[in-house]
């Protein structure tokens, strides 16, 4: 997953892209060497009746009171990197799928006349079959900004640290998400994209991206979909993602109920993309030891399920090497025990499942006294080289920034984005074997709006 380099937060969104570039770099010497109104609401806790009030937020949550719209997710970490769901533009509908990323805030597919973007699963988004395309001018009532004026037209554009990128024209049309009715949406119809390593800006199954952070991240500082979606009285704003290792789930409006045990919830440190604070790391349960810059860097860790990886700076990259190093003196951890160390150095290697299971948990400390673990199953896999019987890790150092959290940490736990009450609910679906208990999208083919 490519990040956007922007002059308004250059520092995180150049350390971001960095980050991804590492990640994307790694994949690729692997492969050479071998997810109606809703009355999901906050109640508060009373002294008085604190179970009856818990239990009420929790069937909340749950959507036991309420509704919540459940939306299949497809995609995988090995193989394509991202996960993806579908929806509908314009009035009569047009199909696209895009990559859920809640580390940016702006939905953009390509758009009739784009002689650059492509082979993608559906055809480009055409603006004279819809009644309701509006193209936005650089002086609008809408209220957005205007990165780029071309002539008239509203746009912006977005250059990535590996020389892709897109420009886009600002548009307004329908959103159609299944089961819920449609709600007016800005978003960028892509005219043009730029890839110099080849293929297309997103990979073939998905046509663009959508966006899941704060509006304020917005190019054009537009309302994000969950934003109007929420507005429209339709959800509460909340949502939740359950991804495999091969597909998942995502709930707008609440919980999908797929976690067990208590949820645990950290509190939203900035309202920009999901940061929280990270207050340590450690491996094996062996603290690494480290200052609150290294794990959070200037600004801050963040939730995001459009990067692949766990993804750290280089400082915590080399505490947890050197504590994995010290469990060979009682366990031999292949890959990482020894004078060439190859899984620190991005290599692919040869060992069984008992081998990689040896290798201890991460425990990564929130803010809350929130504890999310890691196991091997999770930051080591099989298949990112393109061969079942070789293993590489799903993690990455890049720089000083702080923790990516993306697939690799989210696959382990329903994660809820809970905007309502500014905090992140992580609820495990491991099971005691290490397997994901969650629905598998992949199974659940897309269903056609009924509005």
């Amino acid at each position: 997953k490519k990040k956007k380099k922007k002059k308004k937060k250059a520092f995180h969104s150049i350390m971001k892209v960095f980050a991804l570039f590492v990640v994307f770099a790694v994949m690729a010497v692997l492969a050479i060497e071998v997810v109606s109104a809703s009355s999901v609401t906050h109640v508060p806790l009373t002294r008085r009746d604190r179970r009856a009030e818990l239990r009420r937020e929790h069937m909340k949550l749950r959507g036991e009171e309420g509704k919540s719209t459940v939306i299949p997710l497809r995609g995988n970490e090995s193989r394509l990197g991202e996960y993806y769901m579908d929806f509908w533009l314009g009035n009569p509908r047009q199909h696209f799928t895009a990559q859920v990323d809640t580390g940016s805030s702006d939905l953009a597919i390509p758009r009739v006349g784009c002689g650059s973007c492509g082979s993608h699963p559906d055809a480009y988004y055409n603006p004279s079959k819809s009644s309701m395309s509006q193209s936005v001018g650089c002086s609008n009532s809408q209220h957005l900004t205007c990165p780029v004026c071309n002539h008239t037209q509203c746009a912006y554009e977005i250059r990535y640290g590996d020389g892709s990128g897109f420009d886009a024209d600002v548009t307004v049309d329908a959103l159609t998400i299944s089961g819920l009715r449609p709600v007016t949406q800005a978003f960028g119809a892509i005219t043009s994209e730029e890839n110099p390593g080849g293929g297309e800006f997103e990979p073939f199954p998905t046509d663009g991206i959508i966006g899941f952070a704060y509006q304020a991240l917005s190019e054009c500082k537009a309302p994000t979909p969950m934003d109007n979606l929420a507005a429209s009285g339709q959800v509460a704003d909340i949502f939740s993602m359950c991804m495999t290792n091969d597909g998942g789930s995502m709930a707008l409006g609440g919980s999908g109920n797929w976690s067990h045990g208590e949820m645990q919830w950290t509190p939203i440190q900035k309202k920009l993309w999901y940061v929280v604070n990270v207050e340590g790391v450690s491996v094996g349960g062996e603290s690494l030891g480290l200052g609150h810059f290294a794990y959070n860097g200037l600004s801050g860790a963040i939730v995001d399920s459009g990067t692949t990886f766990l993804i750290t700076s280089q400082a915590v990259w080399s505490a947890m090497e050197a504590k994995m190093k010290s469990h060979c003196q009682t366990t031999n951890l292949v890959g990482t025990c020894g004078a060439t160390s190859p899984l620190w150095n991005g290599r692919c290697i040869k060992m069984t499942d008992a081998q990689a299971a040896a290798y201890p948990d991460i425990e990564i400390q929130l803010s809350g006294s929130v504890t999310l673990t890691v196991p091997s199953a999770l930051y080591l896999q099989k298949g990112l080289c393109g061969s079942p019987v070789y293993w590489a890790f799903a993690m990455a150092p890049a720089g000083t920034q702080g923790l990516l959290m993306g697939d690799t940490v989210m696959k382990g736990y329903e994660v809820v984005f809970d905007r309502v009450n500014s905090r992140i609910g992580f609820g495990s679906v491991l099971d005691s074997n290490n397997n994901i208990q969650c629905p598998d999208g992949n199974q659940a083919p897309p269903s056609s709006p009924t509005f």
